[in-house]
């Protein structure tokens, strides 16, 4: 052993060469047999010690050859057997070819430090696991074992293969700190994409006899929340603020804007998003107080009024609602009211030509819509029967006295008769007419 003391040292000094396998030993032309990616050949040193029985010089994954030693007492035959390995290709299994009493550098896990590629019976070697397992250097011997096979002696030392990051969970999580591989002890903490929460929220690399596992099997979990597709128009009779999915909860609208009702909803998981199912919920909105006109007044005065509430309207001074009252009513698919109204301005008392006109009824102010009846002296007649309040505030006719005229006028000879003459209004001015001329050729 004292042989190895300074390529112990060496190892010591240097692990992270002894971690990283030699590109001399990993291509194909190193490893026994002159491996390739999918064939064995016949080539490296082992072969000239022995006769092969095929004439093959390639030979596919699983293949078995037959081979007999040159040499020695038990010259065979023997089995060699062409495997898929990991991390070499394919390689050459001739552990079961006793007359060459030797191990190979095909070992699964390791890697060796040695370039020689033949080791006899009881010859040892220093190795290092591979990046997949927990980094560690240590020696092993090559033995004929009871099966009579020639194998490396890992029963001392073996490869603790680290916790690796898994591709097959449902809804992987996102690993912090993210890599391929994880030691022993070593804790993780999960996160999840919106909507979804880790459980658990950490994991650890922990032993398993002589592997490590995960402590357990992390997963995303979909969630809803009150935000979201939640709707503004219910509220939650639970206090909680998370829901899982499948979890369906009973929810109520709210009542100072929507008619009451209670309806349920289901958290529900599909096309990759989590969200409420809300099929089923139809809160009925009610009838928001009319913006239109500022000068309206509502009693009851609220924001909002239910089905078939009816509300008083009314307008500052000088104005009249254009509908005394309106009344919440539902057309079918929502809320509307019956009406649209309006603050409009009264009328004062009716002006009028001459102080012969009369009308009725009289009062101080008059609401758009009112009606008065005029009347004139005996002998005359109003120029329209009636006038009306408009929505303006103002009369919709200017009345006047009009009558027939039937005296001498200012000393002028022959009368006048009324089939004759035009009607003209009290206080029109007699200069206008000519002598002996009728009121129909007034100038």
């Amino acid at each position: 052993m004292a042989l190895w003391g300074p390529a112990l040292a060496m190892l010591l000094a240097l692990p992270s060469l002894l971690c990283v396998q030699d590109p001399a030993l990993s291509s194909s032309s190193k490893v026994e047999g002159g491996k390739s990616p999918e064939k064995c050949r016949k080539e490296g040193s082992w072969t000239a010690k022995v006769t092969f029985d095929s004439e093959e010089m390639e030979f596919p994954v699983n293949a078995t050859v037959a081979v007999t030693c040159n040499k020695g007492t038990d010259p065979g035959p023997f089995n060699a057997t062409c495997n898929m390995t990991k991390d070499y290709g394919a390689a050459w299994d001739i552990s079961r070819v006793k007359c060459l009493r030797m191990c190979n550098t095909w070992a699964k896990q390791v890697d060796f430090s040695s370039a020689q590629e033949e080791f006899g019976v009881e010859a040892t070697v220093w190795v290092s696991c591979q990046e997949p397992f927990e980094q560690k250097v240590f020696s092993i011997t090559c033995k004929e074992m009871k099966s009579g096979k020639f194998e490396w002696d890992f029963s001392k030392n073996k490869c603790i293969r680290r916790c690796k990051l898994p591709k097959t969970w449902r809804a992987r999580p996102a690993f912090s700190p993210d890599r391929q591989f994880y030691s022993r002890g070593e804790q993780v903490v999960l996160s999840c994409p919106q909507g979804y929460r880790p459980q658990p929220s950490e994991i650890s690399c922990i032993p398993n006899g002589t592997q490590n596992m995960w402590s357990e099997t992390p997963s995303c979990q979909g969630f809803c929340t009150k935000g979201g597709n939640w709707p503004p128009s219910v509220s939650a009779a639970p206090s909680q603020t998370d829901f899982a999915v499948g979890q369906q909860v009973l929810v109520s609208c709210l009542q100072d804007r929507f008619e009451e009702g209670s309806f349920p909803m289901t958290c529900v998981e599909q096309n990759g998003r989590v969200e409420w199912d809300t099929s089923h919920v139809n809160c009925t909105e009610k009838c928001q107080k009319p913006t239109g006109d500022p000068y309206l007044r509502f009693a009851p005065d609220k924001l909002y009024y239910a089905r078939e509430e009816l509300v008083t309207l009314s307008c500052p001074k000088d104005h009249e609602p254009s509908q005394p009252m309106i009344r919440c009513l539902w057309n079918g698919s929502h809320s509307v009211w019956s009406e649209a109204a309006t603050c409009q301005r009264k009328c004062q008392e009716p002006d009028t030509w001459n102080r012969g006109a009369e009308f009725t009824p009289k009062q101080s102010s008059y609401n758009p819509g009112d009606v008065v009846m005029w009347s004139c002296k005996e002998g005359y007649w109003p120029s329209v029967p009636q006038s009306t309040c408009t929505k303006l505030g103002t009369w919709s006719e200017t009345v006047y006295c009009v009558g027939e005229f039937e005296t001498r006028v200012m000393g002028l000879p022959g009368v006048w008769g009324p089939a004759s003459w035009p009607l003209l209004h009290l206080g029109f001015p007699l200069t206008h007419l000519s002598p002996r001329t009728s009121p129909g050729h007034l100038h």
